[in-house]
């Protein structure tokens, strides 16, 4: 399973697709699994984009952190620091309520 580690927290995500860097963000209490994958997104996405989709912290595979500091801005981090770990200099965004 891909994890990269950002400050301690494991964040989990997941790749698919070839074609343009489309990062897809879910929605509060899911996850890459509910959001995008019963949805049928990526199937649907997935022959035209590489989908970059992460499991947010707090959520899905990902670590869940105890204290609310972790939350808030590290979590738009989290993606930077994602995109940087797969040497991704530019990106699409795809977000889904929390993820938008």
């Amino acid at each position: 399973m891909p994890y990269f580690d950002n400050e301690g927290v494991k964040i989990y995500y997941e790749i698919e697709g070839k074609g343009p860097n489309l990062v897809m963000i879910h929605g509060f209490a899911a996850n890459i699994e509910i959001n995008w994958k019963v949805s049928n997104w990526i199937k649907n996405l997935k022959d035209e984009n590489r989908l970059i989709l992460i499991d947010c912290r707090g959520h899905g595979k990902s670590d869940k952190p105890t204290v609310p500091a972790q939350y808030g801005i590290k979590m738009g981090e989290d993606v930077i620091k994602l995109m940087a770990h797969l040497s991704i200099q530019k990106a699409n965004l795809f977000g889904y309520s929390m993820g938008s």
